[in-house]
């Protein structure tokens, strides 16, 4: 996820909602900020326009077959916040790991081809479709009406967006504990 955003949000539930929030270390992996509350809960942001390919790891892998290895034995350490052209979603891992059961390998896993470099793998979009609706259920979710960034009151409108998200966030981690 790109630092920028990435410290957006740190910085918005720190200043606006008064959240203890801490980065996580950088060779840290599958957590990109910890937010403490009576104890700590770590998140994994993950941003997309549209529906595709959710990338998990991506770190260049020698060929597809130990990727597939990889895939097969990864395990998900914090829940991910996904930020959508619709709205957040928020991810959790038990939800995650019964999305990845419910599908199974092949269904869940998105494994490049033979042929293309092996970089990493992610999680199908059909099941981050599976995902955004189970965070719908469970109220996990925060919706955003899309709109494009043109003129300066457009702009305007888009960050007081990302305020109540982080906002919503906030009540979101409140709920948690």
């Amino acid at each position: 996820m790109g630092l920028r955003r990435q410290n957006f949000i740190r910085m918005a539930l720190e200043k606006e909602l008064g959240l203890e929030v801490e980065e996580a270390q950088p060779l840290e992996r599958q957590v990109d900020l910890i937010v403490k509350t009576n104890d700590k809960k770590a998140y994994s942001l993950k941003t997309m326009e549209s529906v595709g390919t959710l990338k998990v790891a991506w770190n260049s892998y020698p060929d597809i077959e130990r990727l597939k290895e990889a895939a097969k034995n990864f395990e998900f350490k914090a829940p991910i916040l996904f930020v959508h052209r619709e709205g957040i979603y928020v991810f959790e891992v038990e939800d995650i790991e019964e999305v990845r059961r419910e599908l199974g390998f092949d269904g869940f896993w998105s494994i490049p081809s033979r042929g293309v470099n092996p970089r990493g793998f992610g999680i199908k979009s059909r099941a981050v479709r599976r995902l955004m609706r189970i965070a719908e259920e469970k109220g996990n979710f925060i919706r955003i009406e899309g709109m494009r960034l043109e003129d300066e009151e457009i702009r305007k409108k888009y960050f007081e967006w990302w305020y109540e998200f982080v906002k919503g966030f906030a009540e979101f981690v409140r709920r948690s504990r």
